[in-house]
């Protein structure tokens, strides 16, 4: 039997076509990280209680399953925004707005109302906030917000069973906003020129990755750099965020296939049940099987999001809502208590984002400026730069 034939439809829909599950499968990975942590942030540690920490023998949790395909859909979203720009100072400003503004609002709300929240203990039960605020420093938090990193803050938190952290789940946002600046940097140097060039990229950083989680072969000892951060948190994110480019550039040659897709559900399982080897298999049939059920027709939810697009703002409150959950609740709760008061409380400040800070600003930037006098030379730039990606 062919695996496909002539006439065998594409995974993917034609450019333009918004009936997909990808604003669901987004709202289910948000919800995932969440889930996981509460295990963590409960027990103050995945190992021997994170469900699938444990069913893969310790080779993930469900929240690193669920932010590694976040950057496969980032980059497949991505690259598809770069097509779609003006040039690169239209993708730019699009990517400005689509992560800044809700990080900046989270950032302070971590500082000023999260936080001091946290310093409350038996002698002081509603915390001790003017001697929290006088020890803000300013000029970290504006740091800290510009590029993208976890807000440092005074004491709070220190009586949980993990201390001291107000929101871990902004780390990532840095690297996957690094990872947008790569796009622009390869049609640069003409990276895009070729189709080809594209699978060669994963399979290098596949190769980095692999090496160093199977090998710990660390490429920076974890140093941390200015502005870029830990060099050696990229080769990770950069092969899920490469996986989502080759599928986007290929779009228009991937058979949507039954037989692919159920080979691809047997490889992810063999690769986190029967042996350690999901970094070999998610990059390539963990992201084949999430395009296929987030353009599948046959389970429909392109209306999930009608009441809005709550995944980033569920990915960056949650973690704060939890600590605070468990601050002022932890003598009645058990894990599955704590997850849905942990949803009860974040979704409306998911709700809040979405409406009036999201929102907004994504309309902002759908606003088109006319432009009259554009340099020629911009102009060609950037067709010969869309032709290349069709």
């Amino acid at each position: 039997m062919k695996l496909f034939n002539n006439t065998q439809r594409l995974l993917f829909p034609k450019e333009g076509t918004r009936s997909n599950n990808l604003d669901f499968i987004r709202f289910a990975l948000a919800v995932s990280v969440m889930f996981c942590h509460c295990f963590i942030m409960f027990y103050g540690t995945e190992e021997s209680v994170e469900p699938l920490f444990v069913a893969s023998h310790g080779q993930t949790s469900i929240g690193t399953l669920a932010v590694n395909f976040f950057f496969i859909i980032s980059g497949y979203l991505i690259l598809q925004s770069w097509n779609k720009s003006d040039n690169i100072w239209d993708f730019l400003k699009k990517r400005i707005m689509r992560i800044y503004p809700a990080f900046i609002i989270a950032s302070v709300l971590c500082v000023f109302l999260f936080a001091p929240l946290g310093t409350v203990d038996w002698f002081m039960p509603f915390g001790y906030w003017s001697l929290f605020y006088s020890n803000i420093n300013f000029g970290w938090l504006l740091k800290d917000m510009a590029l993208l990193q976890t807000p440092a803050v005074p004491w709070t938190l220190k009586y949980v069973p993990i201390p001291e952290t107000i929101n871990a789940s902004l780390w990532t946002i840095k690297y996957e906003f690094l990872c947008y600046l790569v796009i622009p940097l390869f049609a640069f140097i003409g990276m895009y020129s070729k189709k080809y060039i594209m699978p060669i990229l994963l399979v290098v950083v596949m190769v980095l990755f692999i090496v160093q989680d199977d090998w710990k072969v660390y490429y920076f000892n974890w140093e941390e750099f200015p502005v870029i951060g830990k060099p050696d948190f990229m080769p990770r994110f950069l092969t899920y965020f490469f996986s989502g480019m080759c599928f986007y550039t290929y779009k228009d040659s991937i058979p949507r296939s039954k037989i692919l897709f159920i080979v691809s559900l047997i490889a992810m399982s063999l690769g986190l049940f029967a042996f350690k080897g999901l970094n070999y298999v998610q990059p390539i049939f963990g992201a084949y099987a999430l395009f296929y059920l987030a353009f599948t027709q046959t389970i429909s939810f392109k209306n999930f999001s009608k009441a809005g697009d709550f995944s980033y703002g569920i990915y960056v409150y949650a973690w704060p809502v939890q600590q605070l959950v468990i601050v002022f609740f932890e003598k009645y709760l058990n894990v599955s208590l704590f997850f849905m008061l942990s949803m009860m409380f974040t979704l409306p400040l998911a709700w809040l984002s979405w409406h009036y800070i999201e929102k907004p600003f994504l309309n902002f930037k759908k606003k088109k400026r006319v432009t009259i006098e554009e340099p020629r030379n911009e102009i060609k730039r950037t067709k010969i730069l869309t032709l290349h990606l069709n």
